[in-house]
């Protein structure tokens, strides 16, 4: 379902780079026009040659980067506009809650390690540590205000993602994707002879984390409600497309060299990942890293390297989310500052009878207020909950949802309405502007008509077959959009449902 909502996104934006480039093309004739009014025009046939060799498609290249926000409001109008940016909004403050609950999570479960081999008797108000009077719950609190303490005053400054820092969060992302698997299929390994040993027999194995044969409950359709955010979330990678569409050098054939192969190899990795942690644990965290929390069973014997991966696996959310705290705070400040410019088309800073004073007084309120809003409630959204897999269900139930497949379909509609009305309406003008000067002025007049149309001509001809564009999407019936608003709604549904028991 997610990949039929990107080539929408894809389509979009080469509709909006056609209209761009048609727009350039009007207002350089027009200047050509002026400047040239008294020389001679070329001859009508030479120009229709000349727009017969130019290659449509090329009038549709993505080389200019336009994001969702400006698609939207270019093509869908404010309400559309405000929408999307109310939603966005709702999104990056989920977005915000997950890391916030999920780095101090990660140091508490390093810190209160279990000296039981039962962790079922463990919850969140058990002690920290043995006849200790600090509670779990507290240590992640504690955990939580440090973490907001540390990275909060980053918000108030416009941080942006370095190529070195997305160098190193990738190559730990993919390290760490791949030790997870490689020591659960070690752990896996280790069952046959786990099996045939005596129950009192404790096996050496390569892991700090005390083995015992899974027993993985029978698949319960109750649970599979939650399934539905969280799988929105895991493949939400839309409002990205523009920036990583538009560098690609070679589009040719997108969807099936570039597109459809890297969903596909997602969501084998996803299988993968997920299939060899089932058959390796009986239970699982909702942060899956923390099944790899070193044991303090004096009893579980390691090796030193073996200790660092667990160590490095189970700190891992500490290192890559909190790199990227700052940045998704700075994005949404943006983007709470571009909603009140949309909802306030006056300068929000000034007031009637403002004196100077007051205005830089009102500026830096907003200023400072803003990334205030932005910090403390996915904080406070922390500190009552650190449920990741509530928090990532409903994120991506009530914000993907959205983003992934309600505004890429308005996206696709709205953009292929406005690029067939502004060449009818180019259409209408040039033919009605080339007859009436034609009987009245004649020839010379049919020839700037001919002139003037010309560069639309490239563009024109091809709509009327209806497949031209080489980024249109292969889901172009009205019944993939009609589908798409459908799943959304069915997501939204089901999680809500779910979140109030009544599935």
């Amino acid at each position: 379902m997610s990949f039929i909502p990107a080539t929408f996104i894809v389509e979009a934006m080469s509709i909006l780079n056609a209209i761009s480039r048609l727009n350039t093309k009007s207002v350089h004739n027009e200047t050509k026009q002026q400047s040239s009014s008294s020389s001679v025009s070329t001859a009508p046939q030479e120009l229709a040659e000349s727009a017969e060799t130019d290659e449509f498609p090329e009038n549709f290249e993505v080389s200019r980067k336009f994001e969702l926000g400006e698609i939207v409001s270019k093509v869908a109008g404010k309400a559309w506009t405000a929408v999307f940016y109310v939603t966005i909004t709702i999104y990056l403050y989920g977005d915000l809650s997950i890391y916030a609950a999920a780095v101090p999570k990660s140091l508490r479960d390093v810190s209160c390690r279990s000296l039981y081999n039962d962790s079922s008797v463990i919850n969140e108000y058990s002690p920290c540590w043995p006849n200790g009077s600090f509670s779990r719950m507290n240590v992640y609190r504690v955990y939580l205000a440090g973490f907001a303490l540390l990275l909060g005053p980053f918000f108030f400054f416009n941080v942006t993602r370095t190529s070195w820092l997305q160098i190193f969060t990738s190559i730990m992302r993919w390290a760490a994707f791949i030790l997870m698997i490689a020591l659960a299929c070690e752990r896996i390994s280790h069952f046959p002879r786990k099996l045939a040993a005596p129950p009192h027999i404790v096996t050496n194995t390569t892991t700090t984390t005390p083995i015992s044969v899974p027993h993985p409950p029978a698949a319960n359709f109750h649970m599979m409600a939650s399934l539905f955010g969280v799988s929105v979330y895991s493949f939400m990678c839309h409002h990205s497309l523009p920036g990583l569409i538009t560098p690609v050098h070679n589009k040719h054939h997108l969807y099936s060299t570039l597109l459809l192969p890297a969903y596909i190899v997602v969501l084998l990795l996803y299988l993968l990942l997920v299939g060899t942690a089932v058959a390796a644990f009986d239970t699982i965290e909702d942060l899956y890293t923390l099944n790899f929390v070193p044991s303090g069973d004096p009893d579980a014997h390691t090796t030193p390297f073996i200790l660092t991966v667990d160590y490095f696996l189970s700190l891992f959310p500490v290192f890559a989310l909190s790199s990227t705290f700052p940045i998704v705070g700075t994005t949404l400040s943006n983007n709470l500052f571009a909603l009140i410019s949309l909802l306030m088309p006056q300068n929000p800073y000034r007031a009637l009878s403002d004196s100077p004073r007051r205005m830089d007084a009102r500026r830096l309120a907003i200023r400072v207020g803003v990334p205030l809003v932005t910090l403390l409630p996915p904080v406070a959204i922390a500190f009552a909950t650190n449920d990741i897999e509530f928090l990532v269900g409903v994120t991506g139930a009530f914000g993907g949802s959205g983003i992934q497949y309600v505004f890429p379909t308005v996206l696709v509609y709205y953009a292929r309405q406005e690029l067939a009305r502004r060449l009818k309406s180019k259409d209408v003008v040039g033919v009605t502007e080339g007859d009436d000067e034609g009987t009245a002025a004649g020839p010379s007049s049919a020839e700037e008509a001919a002139s003037e149309s010309v560069p639309l001509l490239s563009l024109r001809r091809p709509m009327r077959a209806g497949s031209q564009n080489p980024f249109a999407s292969p889901f172009a019936q009205t019944f993939w959009l009609v589908l798409m608003i459908v799943w959304a709604s069915v997501c939204v549904l089901v999680v809500l449902l779910h979140r109030i028991n009544l599935f």
